[in-house]
């Protein structure tokens, strides 16, 4: 079975070092599949990795003045510059050639496109162009991926993210009208929200494991590590936290997947509870001279620090106060996936981590 991945995919492990990619990477060797890559997804994620990218430098290249502002010696090592366009030229290699032994084709055909039905869809608001008519790239998408099943014959699966192929963004399965409209045309055209869902479709069997199963390959400090590691590169509305302490996490439940005589894929749901400690940078905070010595309620524990030496008298404002930061203590799970080939752990990732409320 090919597989079409929408940008949303590539963009969602950009390196595709995550398992879910290593144990699709190994899908398409084991089958003989192919990864298409159509243009309109190449050009798309190049242009949103362009924009990450640019983001990423600019954010190091403030810190890195703010740094050297504070510096007492003089600073000898300067920023370094980036080749943007070698660092697109090097992602579009990674996107057409993403792993050894893996087949992808760079798919441009785009001529049997019906650019009236795109215009069809948009105007009477048929899936999936969304209710204001928009979304028409995912229009072009979802028809592409049509025009490759009957060029070709081939089955095809389409992952995506994108919640206006699904019934709501809350559930996985495809919206019915799409459902209805693959069941007319009779292609073997499948849909999957993510990679996962699509590896463990394909599994030859299945079976629950226990935390006993899950420790005998990974050890529960490293697995904690990781976990803290990708709790603070999860964003909250309170942005990105600064500090996690290592969590003390709890088994819930998992899957193994039988994906061939040799492998299996694993999935397993952790949740416990943390409290992260977040930087106070984006507002100036209004300060009692109380604050200084008993700290200051926002939401949780504000910590000032006593850098601006005697107490003063009258009440101060003070923008971006140095080393000033609160506290909040928040429920989490954490997903994670496995891959073991002839009972060796060959790689494991910390797949996603949700902040599920914060806790009383």
């Amino acid at each position: 079975m090919d597989v079409i991945l929408d940008s949303n995919v590539y963009l969602s492990d950009l390196k595709f070092q995550g398992t879910q990619f290593q144990e699709l990477f190994a899908h398409l060797r084991r089958t003989g599949s192919t990864l298409i890559v159509p243009d309109l997804v190449l050009q798309e994620t190049l242009e949103r990795y362009k924009e990450r990218l640019q983001s990423a430098s600019d954010k190091a290249k403030n810190s890195w003045a703010g740094f050297v502002a504070i510096k007492m010696s003089e600073a000898t090592i300067q920023f370094p510059s980036v080749d943007f366009d070698k660092e697109l030229r090097e992602y579009k290699s990674r996107l057409l050639g993403p792993a050894t032994n893996v087949n992808a084709s760079h798919y441009t055909e785009t001529g049997r496109i019906d650019v009236n039905e795109i215009a069809r869809r948009g105007t009477k608001r048929i899936p999936p162009a969304n209710k204001k008519g928009e979304e028409l790239r995912d229009v072009f998408l979802w028809l592409l991926a049509f025009q490759y099943a009957r060029e070709t014959g081939k089955q095809v699966a389409f992952i995506s993210g994108d919640s206006v192929f699904r019934k709501s963004e809350d559930e996985d399965d495809l919206h019915p009208s799409l459902e209805t409209e693959i069941a007319n045309s009779k292609l073997p055209i499948h849909f999957y929200r993510y990679i996962a869902t699509f590896v463990t479709s394909q599994a030859l069997s299945q079976k629950q494991i226990d935390s006993k199963w899950f420790s005998k390959y990974i050890e529960s400090a490293e697995l904690e590590r990781k976990i803290a590691v990708a709790i603070t590169a999860t964003e909250t509305t309170f942005g990105y936290a600064s500090e996690a302490p290592v969590p003390k996490s709890e088994f819930v439940e998992g899957m193994a997947y039988q994906v061939s005589a040799d492998s299996v894929y694993a999935e397993v749901r952790f949740q416990g509870n943390t409290k992260l400690v977040f930087p106070l940078q984006s507002r100036a905070m209004h300060f009692r001279p109380h604050d200084f010595i008993m700290g200051y309620e926002f939401g949780g524990t504000l910590e000032a620090s006593a850098f601006y030496g005697e107490m003063p008298i009258a009440d101060v404002v003070v923008a971006n106060p140095p080393f000033a930061r609160f506290e909040l203590s928040f429920k989490y799970e954490a997903l994670v996936s496995a891959r073991i080939d002839k009972g060796q752990l060959v790689s494991w990732h910390v797949d996603e981590v949700r902040l599920t409320g914060v806790r009383e």
